[in-house]
């Protein structure tokens, strides 16, 4: 089963008289993603169970970027067509795994490499400093997502919280991102949808029937 995690925001709505096949659908938005150029944007299609278990699956369009996710769905009710997007954070694939793995490196690498300074009086200076090293090389190799997302290192707790004010704090920049990148694809699924729509004789929805609700963008 595909991750999921905190909605930030969402949108939904039922089109009467409406059809269309939701992988034509799907395969529309696509190229309209494409078409804006979003910046590292990954497609896939993905399996959500429709309750608990053994209960069937129901398949979204996934735009992936980062740590967050771009889910959207298509599927027919009645006489009509329903149509929505979830707009979600991404959790980590292995916290469990991830987070002994970041102690282990944190806790025990500092003194390891401060070793040879052991019969030093400074080894308790070097040993802290080691400590930050530790972390800002981690934090690097997150960001380069050799060692897995941030999401996985802000989710310890403490230690997220440290980390997170020297190495990931929310900036402008960071939330800007986030609402480009969600509505870069909220445009493209309205394109798609208008054009069907047009194509089938209906009214395009009004822009208040387009409008998402929103939660907080920060963590």
């Amino acid at each position: 089963m595909p991750r999921g995690g905190p909605v930030i925001s969402n949108w939904h709505t039922l089109v009467d008289g409406f059809n269309t096949s939701s992988l034509d659908f799907y395969n529309a938005v696509e190229e309209a993603v494409k078409a804006r150029e979003v910046p590292e944007a990954a497609f896939s299609l993905v399996e959500f169970k429709e309750g608990g278990f053994a209960s069937a699956r129901r398949e979204y369009l996934r735009v992936e970027r980062g740590n967050v996710a771009f889910d959207i769905g298509a599927a027919p009710y009645g006489n009509g067509f329903f149509f929505s997007w979830w707009l979600t954070r991404l959790g980590p694939k292995h916290p469990f795994l991830y987070v002994l793995a970041f102690l282990v490196a944190v806790f025990f690498l500092p003194p390891i490499l401060a070793y040879p300074f052991r019969d030093s009086c400074g080894y308790f200076f070097i040993v802290p400093v080691m400590f930050v090293g530790v972390i800002a090389g981690l934090a690097f190799l997150a960001r380069k997502e050799i060692f897995g997302p941030e999401e996985h290192i802000l989710a310890i707790p403490i230690l997220g919280w440290i980390y997170e004010k020297i190495f990931n704090p929310n900036t402008y920049y960071a939330l800007d991102t986030a609402l480009m990148f969600q509505e870069s694809i909220r445009r493209a699924v309205n394109d798609v949808m208008d054009g069907l729509m047009s194509g089938q004789g209906l009214r395009a929805l009004t822009e208040d029937q387009k409008k998402p609700t929103i939660r907080d963008l920060s963590r």
